[in-house]
């Protein structure tokens, strides 16, 4: 009966941080203070509670902190094991861990706890990001329709700026980003601009402070709205009516002001003409005129549009002519259409290209860096290429990390050296930049093995 009680302290003292071998690509590390480490393991199932028992933000009881309290028969789903204890979420999204002899395993599923959308909280939070402190920090931005759009990672938030964005004239950009019009950055608070009249830049009006926040691409959408981000507790998240950006269309009021086609039956006629790695295009506009300047869009497939691929904007009428840099050997799709601010209407027909005398295959990336208190900063050089789409910093625990599979920053800016990790939890990371191709990476750098204290 004495080893029966000796083991049961020791595994309710006892907690888990996961290794590569156990769990891959978790770590638990920064939840655990001062509990003893042992590994733990992905689980799978519903589990149902014996009795009345408390849910943990730790897997130990000295120095957690209690999160919720489970009632007699309550179900939940279990996540990951370790010695003495499950990891659990409850149906209301509460993420914590219980003491393993107070879990039965159930059948059936969990039925996550659900609330009527509440308007007036709903309305309060409009134009705010709100990030769900009592899980795992997700990030949900709320537009003028009351939607919570989850802001997973770069990509997202990039799709999410492009669709909720809204085009302004140079105009009233000039006045918003010089600050000579309270009212106006007053009025546009909370939303996400487009200079639509420039080359797209998008940018976030804090409804905090009123700050303009330059949304250069995916990451820094990501990194912006994240900071700019409000504390909501579980109970308000679940009052909440959450969309998916892939699922959102946005409902357009018609406006006598608003960009419309004149087309009619006209058209786009396309020419291109290939020298080395370089594409040069002219095109005519025939039977109309496009007022809010072309959209010139390339693509690796046939058919490319805007928004969706890597474009150039041409905001002049009267302009015939674009010319492209392709860093890459392949085949290119381009085609040109008439602008209507945020989207496209009469396309040109597809004019195919093949690079086979692009930047050097044999290029290199060179990657160094250097560890400042739990932040890396990161610097690169290029050999013999050059990298038009922009880069891909990935960072794993493992070495070689990889694009898509981890986390990463994006920059689209082909001229851009240097980046910068900030607030990383003890650990070794491993850093890799590379040459970003669209949807998949070509030539990666060196490892930066980076050891944060």
């Amino acid at each position: 009966m004495k080893k029966t009680l000796l083991f049961l302290v020791l595994g309710l003292a006892l907690f888990a941080v996961s290794t590569s071998a156990e769990v891959e690509n978790q770590d638990f590390g920064s939840e655990f203070g001062t509990c003893t480490v042992d590994p733990v393991y992905e689980d799978n199932f519903t589990g149902q509670a014996k009795t009345s028992v408390r849910v943990r933000s730790l897997a130990c009881m000295d120095g957690s902190v209690v999160l919720t309290t489970l009632q007699s028969g309550e179900k939940v789903n279990v996540l990951y094991k370790t010695d003495g204890w499950y990891k659990v979420k409850t149906a209301n999204g509460t993420m914590g861990w219980v003491g393993e002899n107070y879990i039965n395993e159930s059948n059936g599923e969990v039925t996550e706890t659900t609330s009527t959308p509440d308007s007036n909280l709903t309305q309060k939070l409009k134009g705010y990001i709100v990030l769900a402190v009592e899980k795992k920090g997700e990030a949900y931005y709320l537009n003028d329709e009351g939607y919570a759009f989850y802001l997973k990672d770069g990509d997202t938030a990039y799709e999410v700026m492009r669709k909720l964005g809204l085009g302004i004239s140079n105009e009233n950009w000039e006045k918003i980003v010089n600050n000579s019009d309270y009212n106006l950055r007053n009025k546009l608070k909370g939303k996400i601009i487009l200079a639509v009249e420039k080359n797209g830049e998008a940018y976030y009006i804090s409804p905090k402070n009123l700050k303009v926040y330059y949304l250069q691409n995916g990451a820094s959408a990501f990194e912006v709205l994240r900071k700019e981000g409000l504390g909501i507790a579980n109970k308000d998240l679940l009052k909440l009516s959450k969309k998916e950006i892939t699922e959102y269309k946005k409902t357009v009021k018609k406006s006598s002001s608003s960009a419309s086609s004149n087309s009619a039956n006209g058209s786009i006629t396309l020419s291109t003409r290939v020298d080395g790695n370089k594409v040069y295009l002219s095109w005519s506009a025939n039977g109309f005129t496009s007022t809010n300047g072309y959209k010139v869009v390339m693509s690796e497939k046939i058919n490319p549009i805007y928004p969706g691929n890597e474009y150039h904007y041409l905001s002049d009428s009267s302009a015939k002519s674009d010319e492209w840099e392709i860093a890459k050997n392949g085949t290119y799709y381009f085609r040109v259409c008439e602008y209507l601010g945020g989207k496209c209407g009469v396309y040109s027909s597809n004019e195919k290209v093949v690079i086979s005398s692009g930047a050097n295959n044999d290029g290199s990336i060179s990657l160094s860096g250097e560890v400042n208190g739990d932040s890396v900063n990161l610097n690169w050089s290029l050999k013999e290429m050059t990298s038009s789409m922009g880069f891909k910093v990935v960072v794993s625990k493992s070495e070689n990390p990889v694009y898509p599979g981890n986390e990463y920053h994006y920059f689209s800016d082909k001229n851009i050296r240097n980046d910068k990790w900030s607030d990383l939890s003890a650990g070794t990371y491993y850093f890799r930049v590379c040459e970003y191709l669209g949807g998949k990476c070509g030539v990666y750098s060196n490892n930066f093995q980076a050891v944060v204290n």
